[in-house]
């Protein structure tokens, strides 16, 4: 049986009594494979591995021909299955970010194979430390060693929930969280907040008369530039990504990093629309040289790497940056299977009632429509000359009103485009932000569309979430 569906135990368990909270048995999948997703009960969410094979190897291709390092943030999924292809195959080192403790420990079996194979692993903690979460986390620096879980700090009190009054044998490593502007976390470049808290940072930093070794070490400056989902072309992401990595090396002003306990910092930079830019550097000679040139200067002195989360399967919100030149919805790998429950062809704009609600959707905006989803084609139905979505035109069957668990359709645009729709038949929509899709499914049914005609929407595995905080 496939591997995902070998996982038959209701937790993920390192073997030594560690636990993440429980998540769906893969056995409860099983039964669909083989199968066309259309025999499915919705809402339910499918991902296609074709798609996201291509987009997780563009993305280390680039990082590749960029020469700098990468980081995949699993929040997205929160599946070993993908952090697998984000991270690509051995030699090259596992780095990760994790929104959530029980991320980490459902990764956990498979961080140890990875470091049994010899390859680095960096987990970075993504949110700044709680009082309990560094004790959740130790059993894991146990296992995968003290280098391997690192933290994010924007407050010197923060110290206390890594160190606290009984601090550990080893060094703890630790970032500094940069605010590019976002303002969600972080402390700002050149700021009274940040000089405090690297004077802390450093004075905990080296060894003194009370302690024998240093309690922390600071591995590098990381940020997150949120406001870049703003972007409306490759050129608008392209200045995000110059604006952010200038900032960071702002922040690094006056640090010497041999005072910290490292030899050169790590620059860590990235949001999906960021980081996707970078592809454009790639292939396109001419594309921003402001981008290249502070690449070169951080290069110079200091390690600089890329991060994002929901590159592998996209969403609207992606496809509305237009930050990867040639970026279209045939790059989305994720879609929300949900079946028309009544249609309203007699209302002043014709509307379709789906059993897809918030709670399979999200509610989060987009910035190129009004509305929390659009229908995608359908495998099983010809279009013949019917438009599905034209995002310049505004014209498609959107999610136009949003309920817990059903949807409006609502046909935007000339009536005689308009993709018929019947009551009982599945469709298939793209969300807004896949990030919030996700969460409330136990498992994503996997299809892959490069089997070819008549078996794309076959499901050939089944991927289960980690679940919980």
């Amino acid at each position: 049986m496939l591997q995902a569906l070998r996982r038959a135990s209701t937790t993920t368990s390192s073997g030594t009594g560690l636990e993440a909270w429980p998540s769906a048995s893969a056995k409860t999948f099983s039964q669909f494979l083989g199968t066309d997703v259309r025999h499915l009960d919705g809402p339910a969410v499918i991902l296609d591995l074709n798609v996201i094979r291509r987009n997780c190897a563009l993305m280390l291709e680039t990082c590749d021909t960029l020469k700098v390092g990468w980081r995949a943030h699993v929040k997205t999924h929160k599946t070993i299955e993908l952090a697998k292809l984000q991270v690509g195959d051995a030699p090259r080192p596992v780095n990760l970010i994790v929104s959530t403790v029980n991320e980490a420990l459902f990764l956990l079996p498979w961080l140890v194979e990875c470091k049994q194979q010899g390859r680095k692993v960096n987990v970075v903690y993504g949110v700044p430390p709680s009082s309990t979460c560094f004790k959740r986390l130790s059993p894991l620096r146990e296992q995968l060693g003290h280098d391997s879980i690192s933290f994010l700090l924007d407050h010197p009190a923060q110290l206390r929930n890594l160190i606290g009054p009984s601090p550990t044998t080893e060094s703890v490593p630790v970032w500094i969280k940069v605010d590019p502007g976002y303002h969600r976390a972080g402390a700002a470049p050149k700021s009274t907040e940040l000089e405090i808290l690297l004077n802390t940072i450093k004075q905990h930093a080296s060894s003194d008369k009370v302690h024998s070794h240093p309690l922390v070490k600071l591995i590098g400056f990381y940020t997150h530039m949120g406001h870049s989902y703003g972007a409306k072309s490759s050129s608008d992401a392209l200045n995000f990504l110059a604006d952010e990595i200038q900032q960071v090396l702002d922040a690094t002003e006056g640090a010497t990093p041999q005072d910290f306990g490292v030899t050169r910092f790590t620059i860590s930079v990235g949001a999906t629309p960021t980081a996707a830019s970078a592809a454009n550097l790639v292939s396109d000679p001419n594309a921003s040289t402001t981008v290249k040139e502070v690449m070169a200067k951080v290069a110079s002195t200091h390690e600089l790497e890329l991060h994002a989360g929901v590159y592998p399967t996209l969403d609207m919100q992606q496809m509305s940056t237009h930050a990867r030149a040639n970026m279209t919805t045939s790059d989305i790998g994720i879609r929300i299977l949900a079946e028309v429950l009544s249609v309203y062809e007699n209302r002043e704009t014709p509307e379709a009632l789906i059993g897809a609600g918030s709670l399979a959707l999200g509610r989060e905006p987009c910035q190129s429509y009004p509305g929390w989803g659009v229908l995608a084609p359908n495998p099983w139905k010809p279009q013949d000359d019917k438009v599905i979505y034209d995002e310049e035109g505004k014209t498609g069957w959107m999610v136009k009103r949003i309920s817990q668990e059903h949807g409006i359709l609502s046909w935007e645009g000339p009536k005689e485009k308009k993709y018929p729709l019947t009551i009982g038949e599945k469709v298939l929509l793209w969300p807004n932000h896949a990030c919030i899709a996700g969460p409330n499914f136990n498992a994503y049914y996997i299809v892959d569309s490069a089997q070819g005609e008549g078996k794309e929407m076959e499901i050939v595995d089944a991927w289960v979430r980690a679940r919980g905080w």
